[in-house]
């Protein structure tokens, strides 16, 4: 599947991968590097869903390190108010 974005490409990664979820198994890794895609990710995510996580890949002091953030885990934790109040509290900061 393949999706193409003009502009506005995190609410369309976040919501394609997000579709994506629903439709298959146990586990679902989606690869961005951009925190704007992980609060999307967080705010859309429902607890029906299958465990999410999300592969960034981050260069620190010239050192690469990968970084998996479980979407789910973070959902469950802040709860749905705080989650669905994410993009206006990332767009105050």
């Amino acid at each position: 599947m393949t999706f193409q974005a003009f502009a506005g490409a995190d609410t369309l990664i976040a919501e394609s991968a997000l579709q994506v979820v629903a439709n298959v198994g146990p586990l679902t890794v989606i690869v961005a590097g951009d925190s704007d895609v992980l609060v999307l990710l967080v705010h859309h995510f429902h607890p029906h869903m299958v465990d999410v996580f999300m592969l960034s890949d981050k260069s620190v002091c010239n050192t690469a390190y990968s970084v998996v953030t479980p979407v789910h885990q973070i959902s469950a934790g802040i709860g749905t108010v705080v989650a669905s109040e994410l993009p206006l509290i990332q767009a105050i900061q």
